[in-house]
């Protein structure tokens, strides 16, 4: 990531000028930098690594302590080498002490003397940066290289394959681009760098560390680098090169070079993706919706979105029930989108996963009819991804044989997810036969059967709590899902005394008898209405 001091050994003003005294081993070290220390506290200081220092230590005197001191702190802050000027500047000493270049040579720190006493720092300068100069132009013309290759790549629509290539070849590093759910995308690996075992490794780490930090920039992890490539929504996949040495700054910029490609290449993919959603949307509206009517057609349409059944067939929808708004150019969403469709595929082979910018919808089939225990578990195994939010929860419709009744198992999905949310949040899995109850009420609303029960049974009873302070209507609502007032009184946190007195108190507002078979369902009735209006 520099010029080598062995490099710098062969400028004229080093051969002619400039002696190595100690640290011989230490040659092959870059210089970054160069500066000149003249204060006794410089080694405090800001000190960059592969900084070359010009001193003529004349801030030590002669306290050979001191000076050696300096040398330890500037060698652990990783200078490149010293260079000392010996001369009337400094009277205290007019040769280096045993001790400096003993270290010198312990450490493997080059130690210089500057041999011609006029010559100035200055000249020492300008030869060390023009030779930084030129070096950092060669990289920049690289570089600029290997992007206007990378560039021509995309033009021709090249794979990442062939990117990949590019880099090694450039590197001369094993590299590998995977998804952000873990899919290799492709591989520059010819000597088996990336195994199965360190890639599900390297997986785990990632997975880690995007859940403790804000990952959006290079990090080690075994033995690897890893560059995660960012689009607008998150993390669409990673860029990880096999570390055998500390990356240099060409073999650097190169690696954000290739992401930035990377980014644009899963860009690609989505809108791929996207366009290809779009295209069959329709075709998947129509089935849904029961615009088709003909059931050859629709087994076409069933058949052209790859969907296959021999028996029984269910609608699922999953949503994240935390946002109302998604995009299918949301890494995140093609990463769940690919995990859906690989599980459902693997689980229940024939079914079709169709993205929209919500959720996903997908086309179950079933050979047999499960129990839904069974049924149950494999669906929250669905959702039990790394990739998959916990916000996310899944509607699952009753089993349909003829593919004309698709349209009523798709509503099914849809009432369970709506019901799911308000009346069991806590759960994942939400079957249409879980609320037909509540499916049944949710018929009356907007009719005028909904707007007696709301006048002569919700209102009163919310307005008295909200005239008095009280709690009648919550009592009410733990008392229906309780299977005693016992029960409810102890989830309330109060006695059962005085929910009775709370009951009384609401057939006294409304003159219906919670503790009568009929009275109780108008009150469960009306407790499911004012949820769901």
């Amino acid at each position: 990531m520099g010029v080598a001091i062995a490099d710098l050994m062969k400028e004229e003003i080093f051969a002619e000028n400039i002696e190595l005294v100690a640290g011989r081993e230490g040659v092959a070290r870059d210089v970054r930098s160069i500066s000149v220390m003249e204060v006794p506290d410089f080694p405090d200081g800001d000190v960059g690594r592969g900084m070359m220092i010009l001193t003529t230590l004349s801030a030590y005197k002669n306290n050979i302590e001191a000076m050696v001191d300096a040398f330890r702190k500037l060698a652990a802050k990783g200078i490149s080498g010293l260079v000392v000027k010996l001369n009337r500047l400094n009277p205290y000493m007019d040769v280096l002490p045993s001790e400096l270049i003993d270290f010198s040579n312990q450490n493997n720190v080059p130690l210089f003397i500057i041999s011609k006493v006029n010559l100035p720092f200055r000249e020492v300068i300008f030869c060390v940066m023009t030779r930084l100069v030129n070096y950092k132009y060669s990289i920049l013309l690289r570089v600029n290289q290997h992007y206007e290759e990378l560039y021509d790549a995309i033009v021709k629509r090249e794979g990442l394959a062939n990117f990949l290539q590019r880099f090694s070849a450039s590197t001369r590093l094993a590299c590998i681009c995977i998804s952000s759910n873990g899919e290799t995308l492709a591989s520059s690996d010819r000597d088996n760098a990336f195994s199965p075992a360190l890639i599900s490794r390297l997986m785990e780490d990632i997975r880690l560390f995007e859940a403790e930090s804000d990952a959006n920039r290079p990090y080690a992890r075994a033995g690897c680098m890893v560059f995660p490539a960012m689009l607008q929504d998150g993390i669409g996949g990673y860029f990880i090169v096999r570390m055998e040495h500390d990356l240099e700054e060409e073999e650097m910029f190169f690696c954000r070079q290739m992401v930035s490609f990377l980014s644009i290449k899963i860009l690609e993919d989505y809108l791929l993706l996207e366009s290809g959603q779009r295209a069959s949307a329709i075709t998947v509206d129509r089935i849904l919706y029961g615009v088709i009517n003909d059931p050859e057609g629709l087994q076409l349409s069933l058949e052209s979105l790859g969907f296959s059944h021999n028996g029984l067939m269910r609608i699922l929808l999953i949503r994240d029930a935390t946002r109302q708004n998604g995009s299918t150019l949301d890494a995140s969403h093609y990463s769940r989108f690919e995990h859906f469709k690989a599980y459902f595929k693997r689980e229940f082979g024939g079914s079709v996963v169709h993205s929209f910018a919500n959720g996903y919808i997908v086309f179950l089939a079933l050979k047999q009819d499960m129990k839904l225990g069974v049924l149950k578990r494999k669906l929250l195994a669905a959702l039990e991804s790394p990739r998959v939010d916990a916000g996310f929860c899944l509607g699952c419709g009753s089993p349909v044989e003829k593919v004309g009744d698709i349209p009523k198992s798709f509503f099914g999905a849809r009432s369970a997810v709506r019901f799911g949310h308000i009346f069991a949040p806590e759960e994942r899995i939400h079957f249409q036969t879980d609320f037909l109850e509540v499916s049944a009420v949710s018929h009356l609303l907007g009719t005028a059967e909904h707007t007696a029960i709301k006048s002569n049974v919700i209102s009163p009873i919310k307005r008295y709590d909200a005239d008095h302070r009280s709690d009648l209507w919550t009592s009410l609502d733990v008392c229906i899902s309780a299977s005693s007032l016992k029960q409810a009184a102890e989830t309330l946190s109060i006695h059962i005394t005085t929910l009775r007195y709370r009951i009384k108190k609401i057939e006294d507002l409304t003159g219906i008898d919670y503790f009568n078979t009929n009275g109780r369902y108008l009150l469960q009735t009306a407790s499911i209405l004012d949820k769901i209006e």
